[in-house]
């Protein structure tokens, strides 16, 4: 008989109570309650997932040699389930200082995992928390191959950077070289800030001059110096003294602002590189008036919208609007109903001067000298979790804590610096119609807001026929880190043009979610239906009805792929609305979120 949730809940709380202080070299103890429920096999596979999480956050040592004995065995856990024994050993060994007895070097064989991606990212995350220096050159390799994904690389190189030593530094170095290709400079000058800043500094500066012809994304580069207490100096000192060109500046400013840092020293160092005005002052009363005047009469909330999802703006990445964005600050579907312009106008330029108090942020300053900047989304006594202005959430034990004080906002303050007066104008416009009755209005369709773009589709897959087979081996089975989130405008529209622009592709895919608690039908209805091919998690869609297709889900979480060709449509558009036919039984949820 099958244990029910409750007494597997009730079983759960009882460990947390019990002591789960013992050390690694303890004498082995008997299994505890939850490990002797996972090797009874009497708990479905789908709730063994609670258990091993709690076995990470409070199991002792024996707890985690089974967990580590049971993912190496190919039969031991079920996929997902062995992502999360994977992960509930790296929690032991970030927030508790705890290993499996043995040979660490043992899970080498999951760093090479092709068939799982999310087993092989957090086998490369665990082998740099258990510090395994054996585990150097299959790490290296992964690091330098071009078939690793770019998350991949950046865990192996992080990993690298952990283990430290010659080796690991080593390792590093070999990446940094101009003979390999910028993006795999960018992630391992990141990795050797960490072990020398002055010689990661020399080349970032390489990498700056290099930055505009490639329109290399820098924002991992600028992480991890600003996540270094010397770190932004150090940038700053090295920028200043060389010759960056304006438009590569630009591009780092960008960054800077992105990851919500406002570093005095680097921010000004690269405000001068790019010709820019640094500091931004209060308007005077005059000069509010005017912008008040010029928003009124000239401000058309059509462009602010544009510069709103403007990537060197980038709004989105933090501030959700009809519940799809980020969530680091705050949801601005109604802002403009419940705020006065001038305040619009201020939270911009000086946004340090009214931090709402749920978004106020921490700085954590570690033990080895690093600095972390966001909103603490939980904590105990173990550890502190931030959310960062990237939408990531970062764990820092508390015993590596040195120091904690109150942040500024993530706002960042230099966002003028990258719109023309016009523009601003035309921004603060937007913001304040939203919410307002019109067609910035909170909607209450359940339209699709939040997508997933999957990066740059290959040529070949562009000519063949929409199929269940290209469907899986290009989409389903694809890496999680080829996925881009994309948004719809406010009226419920995802512009394909600018999509297509960006992915240089013939053919874009698109990814959506549904969350239900009740099963039952449902429909869902395209403004055109023309050069869409549409699948229900690992089917194909039914035929279109004039511009619907119905589809049945059970409760949980079910995901909506879109096959689209730009061409056909034109460049329409597309917004896709799903809604519950008469009599149907589904209750369910359009995701939205980042």
């Amino acid at each position: 008989m099958q244990p029910n949730r409750t007494a597997t809940l009730l079983i759960a709380f009882l460990v947390i109570l019990s002591p789960s202080s013992t050390r690694a070299d303890d004498p082995p103890k008997p299994d505890s309650p939850l490990v002797k429920l996972l090797r009874a096999g009497r708990v479905p596979a789908e709730r063994q997932g609670t258990i091993i999480d709690m076995i990470g956050k409070r199991g002792v040592p024996s707890d985690l040699d089974f967990l580590f004995e049971r993912l190496l065995d190919p039969a031991g856990f079920s996929p997902p389930n062995r992502v999360r024994a994977l992960e509930g050993l790296a929690e032991a060994a970030l927030t508790r200082d705890l290993r499996p007895a043995g040979d660490l070097a043992r899970v080498a064989p999951l760093l090479v995992e092709k068939t799982d991606p999310a087993a092989r990212q957090a086998a490369v995350r665990l082998a740099g928390l258990w510090k395994t220096e054996s585990l150097g050159p299959p790490l290296q390799a992964i690091a330098a191959s071009a078939k690793s994904a770019e998350s991949l690389r950046a865990s192996a190189l992080e990993s690298l950077a952990s283990i430290g030593g010659k080796a690991g530094r080593e390792s590093i170095e070999v990446l940094t070289r101009p003979s390999h290709p910028l993006p795999v400079r960018i992630l391992a000058t990141a990795a050797l800030a960490r072990l020398d800043v002055d010689a990661a500094a020399s080349h970032a500066v390489e990498i700056l001059r290099d930055a505009v012809k490639y329109q290399a994304d820098l924002t991992p580069l600028l992480a991890a110096f600003l996540n270094l207490k010397a770190g932004p100096d150090k940038l700053a000192a090295a920028i200043s003294n060389a010759k960056v060109p304006a438009d590569a500046a630009k591009l780092a400013l960008r960054s800077v602002y992105t990851l919500g840092h406002s570093d005095p020293s680097l921010v000004t160092a690269l405000t001068k590189a790019a010709g820019l005005d640094a500091e931004v002052k209060p308007l005077e009363k005059a000069d509010m008036e005017r912008i008040l005047t010029d928003v009124a009469t000239q401000g058309s909330p059509v462009r602010g919208e544009a510069i709103f999802r403007r990537a060197d703006v980038n709004c989105s990445k933090c501030h959700a609007l009809s519940s799809a964005g980020g969530g680091i600050g705050p949801d601005l579907s109604a802002v403009g109903s419940s705020s006065p312009v001038d305040y619009l106008v201020n939270s911009i330029m000086l946004p340090d001067q009214a931090i709402k108090e749920e978004f106020q942020t921490r700085v954590i300053l570690t033990n080895d000298g690093q600095v972390f900047q966001g909103i603490i989304a939980d904590k105990d006594d173990k550890r502190i979790i931030l959310k960062e202005a990237t939408g990531d959430r970062r764990t820092i034990p508390t015993s590596e804590i040195e120091e904690t004080k109150e942040g500024g906002s993530l706002m960042p303050k230099g966002l003028v610096n990258f719109m023309t007066r016009a523009e601003f104008v035309d921004l603060i416009r937007f913001l304040s119609e939203l919410g307002k009755p019109g067609p910035y209005a909170i909607r209450s369709t359940p339209t699709i807001q939040r997508w997933r773009l999957l990066k740059p589709v290959d040529e070949e897959l562009a000519k063949q026929v929409p199929s269940e087979a290209t469907l899986r081996t290009f989409a389903l089975e694809a890496d999680p880190a080829h996925w881009l989130p994309a948004y719809s405008r406010v009226n419920g529209e995802l512009p394909l043009e600018d999509l297509a622009a960006d992915s240089a592709s013939k053919v874009l895919y698109l990814q959506a979610e549904i969350e239900a608690s009740a099963g039952g039908s449902l429909s869902v209805k395209l403004n055109d239906p023309a050069g869409i091919h549409a699948w229900l998690d690992d089917q194909p869609a039914p035929p279109f009805s004039a511009d619907a297709f119905p589809i049945t889900i059970s409760p949980g979480r079910h995901t909506l792929t879109f096959r689209v060709d730009p061409s056909t449509r034109n460049n329409k558009p597309l917004r896709a609305e799903v809604l519950k036919p008469p009599g149907s039984s589904a209750e369910y949820t359009v995701l939205g979120g980042r």
